[in-house]
């Protein structure tokens, strides 16, 4: 990139690309700008694909400042990790930071050893996901409260997808696997094997995290 932010990429192949920009971690702007797809995109969903063979010169990319958060004494940390929860760590992924409508607040990048934190957020509910170009992601809820102030959510990454699992199990649990089939069609399972008895309560959400449904077992 130039100095008057100016861009270009040579000898491609004819096919169909996105095109993202992002500032350095090292830039002092690094946090007033979300990463922008071509299509002035915050998410690779809502981006404009470019399908090469006839370039339409230039592909303007305008940043997307990021607004203000509510500050608060609550955080939220987490891990990525490619292919398996025993995976290598997943450096360098961005993770959006959203509130209870999926309205993107803020990101972060883990670092080398996969991991990422969220700090200074007011006592709320909000939603993280893994932006990834072409991984659809799975959407972690956190509620931060007063007698809960932190939350934790792990990330595995996966071929064709972004999965959540949680990063620890109960005193009474030796395994919680993942909810499956995923898509769900008219039923979900889940597998938990327990190391002692224990009432579990099974808890359905909507996507606006109202909860729909509650099982005992």
């Amino acid at each position: 990139v130039t100095e008057m932010g100016m861009y270009f990429f040579q000898n491609l192949q004819p096919g169909e690309y996105y095109i993202f920009a992002s500032l350095t971690p090292q830039s002092e702007f690094f946090y007033d700008y979300f990463p922008t797809y071509y299509g002035d995109a915050i998410t690779w969903s809502g981006a404009t694909l470019i399908t090469l063979g006839e370039p339409q010169n230039p592909y303007i990319i305008n940043m997307v400042p990021m607004g203000d958060i509510v500050s608060g004494s609550g955080i939220i940390n987490g891990s990525v990790t490619m292919g398996d929860e025993k995976g290598d760590p997943g450096n360098n992924i961005t993770i959006m930071l959203m509130d209870q409508e999926e309205n993107i607040l803020a990101f972060t990048e883990s670092n080398e050893e996969g991991l990422f934190s969220f700090e200074n957020l007011a006592f709320d509910t909000y939603k993280l996901k893994v932006e990834i170009p072409g991984k659809p992601s799975a959407i972690a809820t956190v509620v931060l409260q007063e007698n809960n102030p932190e939350g934790d959510v792990t990330f595995i990454v996966k071929d064709a997808e972004v999965t959540l699992t949680t990063s620890e199990l109960p005193a009474f649990a030796s395994f919680a696997g993942e909810i499956f089939p995923n898509p769900v069609t008219d039923a979900a399972r889940i597998e938990i094997v327990l190391i002692q008895p224990a009432d579990l309560y099974i808890k359905i959400f909507n996507q606006l995290g109202q909860e729909v449904q509650i099982n005992k077992v």
